[in-house]
């Protein structure tokens, strides 16, 4: 975890050798997503992972997908962005990343007990097409997100 936390712009980086050195920084939305619902989870199930750190590396991720990963006025969700949180891969997902984002964001909330605004990432849900799809991976997911 130290070396996937970006001090310097928030978020983690997603790209890293077996020696932990950061071989790209681009980072993908779904990957934050997913980094901080595994952070909030090894926080409510394990005791050695109830730690300060974790909720503040967890917060760092949220505050960084929240602050990039919509696209302004569309009501989907960036796939990539920059270091810094420019848009990095121009194509935008309207189902998988923000369903991700949302679970991670509430996931987040319980844990910390910090109310989160999903708005964004429940337009994004909103709008999208794949009803079917989304009406099954909702479902499937909070089955097995386990929150507290």
């Amino acid at each position: 975890m130290k070396n996937s936390i970006d001090e310097d712009h928030g978020g983690f980086f997603n790209n890293l050798d077996r020696d932990g050195i950061v071989y790209d920084t681009t980072k993908q939305m779904w990957l934050q997503g997913r980094q901080i619902w595994n952070l909030c989870r090894l926080y409510n199930t394990l005791d050695e992972f109830k730690r300060e750190d974790i909720l503040k590396a967890a917060e760092c991720g949220v505050d960084f997908v929240r602050k990039h990963g919509p696209v302004e006025g569309e009501g989907r969700i960036y796939f990539a962005v920059t270091q810094d949180g420019k848009v990095s891969v121009h194509a935008v997902s309207c189902f998988v990343h923000p369903l991700l984002l949302l679970v991670a964001s509430l996931l987040f909330t319980a844990s910390t007990g910090i109310p989160l605004s999903c708005l964004c990432f429940l337009t994004s849900l909103v709008s999208c097409k794949e009803k079917y799809l989304l009406k099954h991976s909702t479902l499937w997911l909070f089955q097995n997100s386990q929150l507290p």
